[in-house]
């Protein structure tokens, strides 16, 4: 049996409101629940599972690989939605117009702040 990461803890302020705002920002269907999480299930079976945990939580990194389409999508159509509603700045870490050096060509790294009120 090969060794597969299946699902991580997401921690939040609002488990409701920072899993449909990922779902929505990816494109994913509407999170589901499983037991008391809010889960936001991935491509390659992976889920996000959000839980709350009273507002005491480090910053937590996640990174998604994704095509130049889907790319041009996240930040084309909510880039303008998503900076409106953000309590603190979008920021993007690297040349929107250069893909990763890591991926080549292959895809696109990117990253967002979730709302602080998240």
């Amino acid at each position: 049996m090969s060794i597969q990461l299946n699902h991580t803890i997401v921690w939040c302020k609002d488990q409701v409101k920072s899993a449909n705002f990922l779902a929505e920002m990816l494109g994913r269907p509407k999170p589901s629940k499983f037991a008391h999480f809010d889960v936001v299930d991935m491509d390659n079976g992976i889920s996000l599972d959000y839980a709350e945990n009273g507002g005491h939580f480090s910053v937590q990194h996640y990174a998604f690989l994704v095509s130049e389409a889907e790319f041009d999508t996240i930040f084309g159509l909510h880039f303008d939605d998503v900076g409106a509603e953000a309590e603190i700045p979008i920021q993007i870490p690297f040349d929107l117009d250069t893909p990763d050096p890591l991926l080549g060509d292959n895809g696109w790294v990117c990253g967002f702040f979730i709302p602080i009120s998240h």
